[in-house]
This record gives C-alpha cells, structure tokens and sequence, in this order.
C-alpha cells in the first residue's frame, strides 16, 4: 500500500468512494439471499425450470441478490450462467420488450434468431430455444420491474413466455423483480394458469446488517486505498450504541432502501470538515461528531415538501438544479459550480440550442446562490462564503434534496418543464 495521504486528501478519497465500492454484505447476511441462491442453483441443475419473484422496495438488494448468486454458484460450481438483464419499465410497447429480449440473445449465442421468430400473427418464443441450446450454459432472464408486462395490452408477452418456458423443457430460469405486493393478483386468468413461481420477500434487515455494510465499506475503502487510517477511525466510530440506536430507530426499523442508508451515510460524509475533523480526532470526540452529523443528514433527508415549489423557481434555478441531478446521475464527479456551467454550455452545443435559455455566468451564479439560500443545495466547507453570501465556484456543491425524491419529481411533473429543460433532465 501507498504512503497514507494527508487527513484531508484521505477524507476527499473517503467521500468519493463510499457509494460506489462493493461491499456486498447485507444480501449475504439475510436468510431469503439462501433461499434465493438455492432454488436458482436447484432450476439450474433441473430440466423442468422454476421461475422466480423477489418483492421488494427499490434499493432492498434483489438486484444485488441475483448478482451474487448467479457469482456464488459459478464460483462454487464452475457452472457457466448467461444472465439477461431486462427493465421492463423502460418500454412503452411489448415489442420493444420482445426486441431487446432478441437483440440480448443474439449478443450472446452461437445461432441468431431473427425478429420474425417472435413476431408473428402472435407472439412465440418457441424459435428461440435452439440460440439458448447453442451456448453452453444455462440461461437466466431477469426482468425487473416486471409488473409492467401486467399493464400491456391481454397481456400477450407475459402469456407467450410462460406458455414456452411450461411446455417445453428449456435451459431457461425466469426472475422477475417487483415492488408491487399483488402483482400476480393482477395477472388475467390465462397468464396466472401458466404461472408457478417461489415468491421472496426482500423486505427488512437487522440493524447489525445494516451497522456492518457500512463498516464493510470503510473497511475496503482502507484496503485499496491510501486512506486505511481514517476509514478505521470511521469504522470504529459505528461501535457507538448511540449510534447504532439512530441508525436502527432511521433505518432499520422503518425498512428504509439500502440505496437510502449509503445516500444519507454519503450525505454525512460530505457534511465533514476537515479541520474539524483533525480537532475531534485528537480530542477523542469523533463518534459524538459523526453523531451530530448523521442527524443533520438524515434532517437532509427526510420528505423535502419544498419538491412542490419547483416549479415557482426561475429556469435559470430549475436549470442548476437538473443540472447538478443529471451529473449526479452520470455520476460526473466532483460537481463544482464551474462543472455545472460546463455541463450546460456542452448539452447546448450538442443540442444546437442557440441563445434559447442562454443564461449568462452572472445570472447562473446567482441562480445557484438563491438555491443555497433555500437550502436545496450546499458548498461543501464553505462556512465564510455562507456567511458573506459569496459563491465559491471551485467548491463541491451537495444536493441537500433527496436524489431519488427529486428524480421522481422531474418525471412526474416532465409537462411543466419547458423542452430544453426536459432534454437536460432526461425525462
């Protein structure tokens, strides 16, 4: 490992890592990530396929779930799993399900099938057996958000897979990922007689789950980076039983996502000042500082009724705003005032947009400086530029609205928006 960096340096790595690093433990941890491992290990080893459905919030770990399962068996077994991933909540039309369900087929087979063997006078997925059998491996397609099929017209995609994967013996698992509780109560009579599923439910954990998958990520955040002091610090900071009462009462208890849990843990971290961090370190006051803290972030992150003013905010306002969701997206890191303005200028030339909503620096400058007043967003370290009122452009600017929250706004409200406006927010 490096020579340690500076605590500041060491802090900075920190905050831009702890989101995006593996830890991979909370599934691990929970008994259904057995049960889950176990029946797809089962359907893989049987000729007669077995389909499965995880229930769940967004952000409860089903993704991760299958991921790490489909790793454990290979691992286990040396036995080669093709998975295809599909959102079925991205298309408009079962076509366009069909399409992408053939175009991932022929990435990855030997034998291609052609559009027409599925869209015929109806649809058919019988054509397509000979492309799985021509690659070694057994086959597993993971459709999330699942319950969109129910809401397509007699429901016929839905129909003619189940139909195939019951009649025939194929090499292919289905799992359908959800968050709508009675999914198959809304299944048409037909579908729902061709429907045999193990039904799992990701919804909770234990507060040690929850207390170990963050430490598990300052852990390895310690491993492969030049940091191992700070993120021990930190660590150990989550022994704290106040601690872990916040976290249970916050999170555990009331079943919050785990994408929830690392945006709030992330929000805390970003919260940190350097120099008073290097001050609570030497005065044995760390754990009652990441307290602190963690409460101020979860403030952050509770229900922003202010979602509804929006749009009462100026498109010069609205346009920092999307813009500072749309890097956090792309995850376009760090995201300074002098990034957001870059952002714009190139989604403007890309776009061809002219002078339409051409603000200048002066009036995006104050439109970011209005954001802040409303706290909707915030300058990282900046307690004398808050106090004189003053924007520093080079600083990290923090969403202080929940991210999901806000992305959930923008579709929603995507009509209010003006053209531009929607191209930039990617709705």
């Amino acid at each position: 490992m490096e020579e340690e960096n500076t605590l500041e340096q060491q802090l900075k790595t920190i905050q831009k890592k702890f989101k995006k690093i593996d830890s991979g433990i909370i599934v691990k941890l929970s008994e259904i990530y057995d049960t889950l491992l176990n029946t797809l290990e089962t359907s893989a080893h049987s000729l007669t396929r077995s389909n499965i459905i995880l229930y769940g919030l967004p952000g409860s770990g089903r993704k991760s779930a299958v991921k790490y399962a489909i790793n454990d068996i290979y691992k286990r077994e040396t036995m080669r799993i093709i998975p295809i991933w599909i959102d079925a909540g991205v298309f408009q039309t079962e076509n366009e399900f069909a399409l992408e369900l053939v175009r991932q087929i022929n990435a990855q087979s030997i034998e291609k099938v052609s559009k027409n063997d599925i869209f015929d006078q109806s649809f058919t997925f019988k054509n397509i057996e000979g492309s799985l059998k021509s690659q070694d491996g057994t086959w597993v397609l993971i459709v999330d958000r699942i319950e969109n099929l129910v809401t397509q017209k007699r429901q016929s995609v839905l129909y003619a897979l189940l139909d195939w994967l019951q009649n025939n013996q194929n090499s292919l698992t289905l799992i359908g990922i959800t968050s709508d509780l009675k999914f198959t109560e809304k299944l048409e009579k037909r579908v729902k007689s061709r429907f045999s599923a193990d039904h799992l439910h990701f919804m909770g954990y234990a507060i040690q789950d929850c207390v170990l998958l963050i430490q598990k990520r300052f852990e390895k955040i310690g491993e492969v980076e030049s940091c191992e002091k700070l993120s021990k610090q930190l660590l150990n900071c989550f022994d704290s039983k106040n601690i872990q009462e916040l976290l249970d009462f916050n999170f555990a208890q009331l079943m919050k996502p785990i994408s929830y849990v690392l945006n709030v843990m992330s929000t805390m971290l970003n919260l940190i000042d350097s120099k008073v961090l290097e001050k609570k370190i030497k005065t044995h006051e760390l754990s009652h500082y990441i307290y602190g803290l963690l409460r101020q972030a979860l403030d952050l992150h509770q229900p922003f009724t202010g979602l509804v003013y929006i749009e009462n905010l100026s498109n010069a306002e609205k346009q920092i705003l999307i813009c500072v969701a749309r890097l956090i997206k792309h995850e376009k890191y760090p995201i300074t005032f002098n990034t957001v303005q870059n952002e714009i200028i190139q989604h403007r030339k890309r776009n061809q947009q002219g002078s339409l909503f051409h603000f200048t620096s002066k009036v995006l400058q104050k439109a970011t400086e209005n954001l802040i007043q409303l706290k909707i967003l915030r300058l990282q370290d900046n307690e004398d530029g808050e106090a004189n009122g003053k924007l520093d452009e080079t600083k990290n600017i923090i969403l202080l609205v929940d991210y999901r929250l806000l992305s959930d706004y923008l579709v929603k409200n995507a009509n209010k928006l003006p053209e531009i406006l929607k191209d930039l927010a990617e709705v």
